[in-house]
């Protein structure tokens, strides 16, 4: 099924120069460039950033017909992770989580869903900006945005999302490559 974004959004604002988004993003802020070291204090990065991730979940309506030729409205629900870039409620997350979605609820660990709005994508890039409909709740601190231009293949990671609705789990891994603009695909032919 195609994704969609409703026409109202706004392109994202942010360039990017290669479009890799982890799923919570944590990574972006957990890990500076030249932090790669033979040890890295996984425990105490998840601990660190823990608190501004969120998990998302959607909800798309879409009419249905079903057997009799009757039209109904149907629902279907969607799981998503993002990571809190602002104190004033931005959230960033990946363009395919939102993307159809009619209604979004963000989650901070312990806390009660938030409403919150798609106001940027760029499914291109797999970016999407929401803003919460609330405050942020009290003491949880946003996450600073890495330089992506700045990352190189092997330096670790460390993704913190929800991945199948299992809230804050915990990946690491390395950088395995990047995208750079310009460089030939085996998979596109050329110009």
């Amino acid at each position: 099924m195609p994704q969609r974004v409703p026409r109202h959004r706004a392109a994202f604002p942010f360039p990017f120069p290669f479009p890799v988004v982890c799923a919570a993003l944590a990574w972006l802020a957990a890990l500076a460039p030249g932090a790669a070291r033979a040890e890295v204090g996984w425990p105490k990065i998840a601990d660190r950033v823990d608190a501004a991730v969120v998990e998302i979940a959607t909800l798309e309506r879409a009419p249905a017909v079903d057997t009799a030729g009757n039209v109904r409205i149907t629902s279907q629900g969607g799981l998503g992770s993002g990571a809190l870039i602002s104190a004033d409620g931005l959230v960033l997350t990946a363009a395919h989580v939102v993307a159809s979605a009619d209604l979004v609820a963000v989650q901070f660990r312990g806390t009660r869903p938030i409403r919150a709005r798609v106001i940027a994508a760029s499914p291109a890039d797999d970016l999407a900006l929401l803003r919460l409909d609330g405050p942020v709740p009290a003491g949880i601190r946003p996450l600073a945005l890495g330089d992506s231009a700045a990352v190189r293949r092997g330096e670790p990671v460390m993704v913190i999302g929800a991945p199948y609705g299992l809230g804050h789990s915990v990946s690491v891994g390395v950088i395995s490559g990047r995208h750079e603009p310009g460089a030939a695909s085996a998979t596109a032919p050329p110009p």
